[in-house]
């Protein structure tokens, strides 16, 4: 732990001490807070669900200024949120180890998102702005026995407010700030009725970017219009409509991307080829613009019986197209591209539950179309294009779960999940004339594969007292195989490069304690696992070449503690903590992976906490003053393996949140600042050897100190 850390470490060590000292009496009243999530597709106390799950309400969001799914990241013990490709909003989602960088049609995350019920496929525009949010939650360890599309590493889910029955209300929020961040968003309740309720947001979100390239354009900006409605209708006392429909539109610059100088043999990052964290060396003019909508249905429907079904279903469309320079550096090297990628998507769901006095079960149907097009242009030494020319994915899962309570104290739950994903794929190429490349007499490779898989997840519960609840769990979870999407000439017996990929299999073992200590004013969670995955999913350099396609090409073991501390000192005072241990390693691997036996896996730290404190102050005529201070730290980490890889660094972040409530609801002030300290970080780095020019390594810094003003009116 740094210097920071210990010190406010002790600091908040003292304060517990002292807390604790006060009389039985004086605070006999405080209890915690309880957290209700829907991790397992129905509302439960968080302190007594069987999983490793962390939960963000819409006041935690806002306390801690998280604008954006990418700011959780350094909050989230053993998950890694970055960005993807350098192409503006993209993300990509490590949880535990697993994951993938590439954003690419053909590859398959093994972090399911979720907007409410809706499963979002693509990792293009995923960092989602947090805006008129009810909560937000993580859930570490493979997801699909319950809910949705088949998840190994976990599921991410981002919940909106709905409309709610009976009043009329609003916000209003804007906020200035660093970078010339200026940001305003407005939402508002309409009941229709006694029956029918109606709300509407809108926001614009904008801030300039942190580095300039040669050319003068400021790189990292946020440009963001997003538009969401939703109408709810209590047909009956027994049977509820929720219809909702959104919109978002992108138009910036785009996403970072430095010249880097990295140690051959440590992978250490030793300063960018400008020599300013805020320069990049590219020449190439760079561009972002996506648009996304959206249109979805839930019907919720009381059978009566104890027993409820629930069907979802959600269109989707997203259309993105940007420049950007990989390298960033002057010249055409590795690799200026255009992309231009389109994906439309369609689920449904059908869920039918139940419960009686002793048992609750749930079982249900989950379809996926998805249909993606993905052009990309390249000058990187030799002009050309390439084009899927389609995409198209069908998914199909059945699944059930079940608990079944055997005594009041001791219950077991058996869930299963069959899932079967189709692929077909079209690939072209074109050269600098626009001609196309022909393979084997043909412009145009085709190809389709099949894949199913049974995974599931078996759990005991133990109440070992009011206050304390225990279990240990086992789950399998599995992420599809896929289609290579880079054709190569010089392997015409493999269908130019043009070849499948099986899925890769992960075991997790599970214990964990779930505590509310102190009269309900210490809550202390801990989780210890294991993973075994297999098959995993790592390029493969061609025989001959500098070419690499994906195969299933390593076997690794990891085991890690998740750990969870929350503490009312006081009714003014409060600290919250969070801790993160991995340590996962690579145990076998096939000749000419990207990988070696004995790496760390990929978006790792080994270890990743987070510190906060909450004071509240009351003044005079009722107004009062809070006070949040947040700390995080995020070890070292290697962005692929150890082997040629590079290691972004160790870091630390602190921010701050000063809250003003003057008497009344009716409006309030917060002043805030986020890495107060101006540390100097990257979120993603890649060692690239190119035969012809050299080390081209390159990597995406992040934003540094920001302060700014929000105020918020309600109405």
């Amino acid at each position: 732990m740094r210097t920071i850390g210990m010190a406010l470490a002790v600091s908040l060590a003292f304060s517990s001490t002292a807390a604790q000292a006060q009389s039985q009496e004086e605070t006999k009243a405080l209890v915690l807070e309880e957290v209700v999530v829907i991790a397992r597709k129905r509302e439960e106390n968080l302190q007594e669900t069987p999983i490793s799950v962390m939960a963000f309400t819409s006041d935690a969001l806002e306390a801690q200024n998280v604008s954006d799914l990418g700011e959780l990241n350094a909050k989230l013990p053993n998950v890694n949120i970055g960005t993807s490709g350098g192409m503006g909003n993209n993300a990509a989602f490590f949880i535990r180890g697993l994951g993938t960088a590439r954003n690419a049609v053909n590859q398959e995350s093994a972090v399911a998102l979720y907007i409410d019920d809706f499963y979002y496929g693509r990792s293009d525009n995923a960092l989602l702005s947090v805006v008129d949010v009810a909560n937000i939650e993580v859930s570490r360890g493979p997801q699909g026995t319950l809910f949705g599309r088949n998840a190994t590493a976990g599921a991410i889910r981002y919940i909106t407010k709905k409309p709610e029955f009976g009043e009329f209300f609003g916000k209003l929020q804007a906020s200035l700030g660093s970078d010339n961040r200026r940001d305003l968003k407005a939402s508002v309740n309409m009941p229709v009725g006694e029956t029918v309720a109606v709300s509407l947001l809108a926001a614009t979100i904008n801030q300039d970017g942190f580095v300039t390239n040669a050319l003068g354009q400021d790189l990292g900006d946020k440009g963001t219009d997003l538009f969401r409605t939703y109408l709810k209708w209590d047909i009956s006392d027994t049977v509820e409509i929720l219809t909702q429909l959104d919109y978002s539109s992108t138009d910036i610059v785009g996403g970072v991307s430095v010249g880097l100088n990295i140690d051959d043999d440590s992978g250490e990052i030793i300063d960018t080829v400008s020599g300013d964290y805020g320069r990049s060396e590219s020449t190439t003019l760079a561009g972002y613009d996506s648009d996304t909508f959206g249109a979805g249905f839930t019907l919720n429907w009381d059978l009566g019986n104890d027993m409820a079904l629930k069907w979802s279903s959600t269109y989707r469309t997203l259309d993105v197209a940007g420049d950007f320079d990989f390298d960033g550096r002057a010249g055409t090297f590795f690799e200026n591209r255009h992309i231009d990628r389109a994906t439309d998507a369609w689920s449904s769901e059908l869920q039918l539950s139940g419960q009686g006095e002793n048992y609750s079960w749930m079982t249900g149907l989950f379809y996926y179309i998805e249909d993606s097009t993905d052009l990309r242009l390249s000058d990187s030494g030799r002009p050309s294009w390439r084009h899927t020319n389609f995409h198209d994915l069908e998914s199909i899962g059945v699944f059930a779960q079940g608990s079944m309570d055997f005594t009041d104290r001791f219950s077991a739950t058996l869930g299963l999940r069959y899932t079967s994903d189709q692929k077909e794929v079209s690939i072209s190429e074109g050269d600098a004339s626009d001609t196309l490349i022909v393979y084997g007499g043909e412009t145009e490779i085709l190809n389709d594969d099949t894949w199913s898989a049974t995974s599931g997840r078996f759990a005991l519960e133990y109440q070992l007292s009011s206050d304390v609840f225990l279990f240990g769990s086992y789950a399998r979870g599995f992420r599809a195989g896929g289609i290579n999407d880079r054709p190569r000439s010089n392997l015409p017996d493999d269908n130019f490069g043009i070849t499948s990929f099986d899925e890769e299999i992960l075991d997790v073992y599970e214990i964990g304690v779930r505590s509310e200590l102190w009269d309900n004013r210490l809550r202390l969670n801990l989780t210890l696992f294991t993973q075994e995955m297999s098959d995993l999913q790592y390029n493969v350099l061609i025989p001959g070449t500098n070419r690499s396609v994906t195969k299933n090409a390593a076997e690794a073991t990891s085991e890690g503690v998740e750990g969870e501390l929350i503490a009312l000192l006081t009714d003014a005072f409060s600290i919250d903590a969070n801790i993160g241990y991995l340590k996962g390693t690579i145990d076998s691997v096939e000749a000419g992976a990207d990988v070696a036996v004995g790496d760390r896996l990929q978006a790792t730290p080994e270890w990743k906490y987070n510190i906060g404190a909450n004071y509240n102050v009351n003044l005079a005529a009722g107004a009062s003053l809070a006070f949040r201070v947040d700390y995080s730290y995020v070890d070292d980490y290697y962005t692929a393996g150890d082997s040629g890889s590079s290691n972004v660094g160790d870091y630390e972040l602190l921010g701050f949140n000063i809250k003003y409530n003057p008497s009344g609801e009716r409006w309030n002030a917060s002043l805030y600042g986020k890495n107060v300290m101006d540390e100097e970080y990257y979120s993603f780095a890649v060692v690239i050897d190119s035969k012809k020019n050299g080390s081209l390594d390159n990597g995406v810094p992040q934003r540094g100190a920001e302060y700014g003003l929000k105020l918020n009116y309600n109405f």
